[in-house]
């Protein structure tokens, strides 16, 4: 059996101790963590579905794949400058340069001079990103690559797994252009809620401090116990069903 998993660094930042490293470890599986600090949602998926079609083709193995969702704010650009030497060309995440701006006030979007800190190539373009932003356009596109790639999954007997690990998504119930995808989502057994629950918000209703508060506040990684007891909730209520 093989556990593949992808995330933003939630789903691997304490390294073998994370959540799917713990998880494989439980099901006597081998692991393949592919998550990557600062991903954004359409890296995620992208990657998944490049890195699990490759191993389809090589392996016969039961595959359980964890797919761990980051925020709707972060997004990607093609950056050739930085020499990246990866499977997946020049995509690279914008990121910020945390050591010079206050996080512990909230996300990206709530910071409209957060653009200021990115890399010095891209600081035009993600100010006019961020000016644009609309949580709407970006849930469609989110919703529509999630049921695209569980079908897919489905298809090639892979085994799922779907889930948010730092926010849940905005509700809009009387979104006509949403009402297809939700209703699909919502009859799936692949997809934990999108609206209702988060690895994040789970750590903290436990009462797991981020071990980053300072820096983060409560948008901060979750610690060791709390990586421990999502791996057990998510066995017990979603994998050994």
């Amino acid at each position: 059996m093989l556990v593949y998993s992808n995330s933003c660094s939630f789903g691997y930042t304490n390294g073998p101790k994370a959540y799917p490293e713990l998880i494989a470890k439980h099901l006597g599986a081998r692991i393949i963590n592919n998550g990557m600090h600062g991903s954004c949602n359409r890296r995620i998926i992208r990657t998944s579905l490049r890195d699990l079609l490759e191993l389809r083709q090589t392996t016969d193995d039961h595959i359980l794949a964890l797919i761990g969702l980051t925020m709707l704010s972060r997004t990607e650009k093609w950056q050739p400058w930085l020499n990246q030497n990866h499977s997946d060309g020049d995509f690279a995440s914008i990121r910020i340069d945390s050591s010079r701006f206050n996080w512990t006030n909230g996300l990206n979007t709530e910071h409209k001079d957060v653009w200021k800190y990115a890399d010095k190539n891209l600081r035009n373009y993600y100010k006019e990103w961020l000016l644009l932003y609309d949580p709407e356009e970006r849930v469609v596109e989110l919703l529509a690559d999630i049921v695209m790639f569980v079908k897919w999954a489905h298809a090639n007997n892979i085994d799922c797994l779907v889930f948010n690990n730092m926010e849940c998504l905005p509700i809009m119930d009387h979104a006509p252009f949403l009402n297809t995808f939700t209703s699909t989502l919502e009859n799936c057994n692949n997809v934990i809620d999108l609206s209702k629950f988060s690895f994040k918000n789970y750590a903290l209703s436990l009462v797991h401090i981020p071990y980053d508060f300072e820096t983060y506040g409560n948008d901060g990684h979750p610690n060791q116990q709390a990586h421990v007891d999502f791996a057990e909730h998510l066995i017990v209520k979603y994998i050994n069903v």
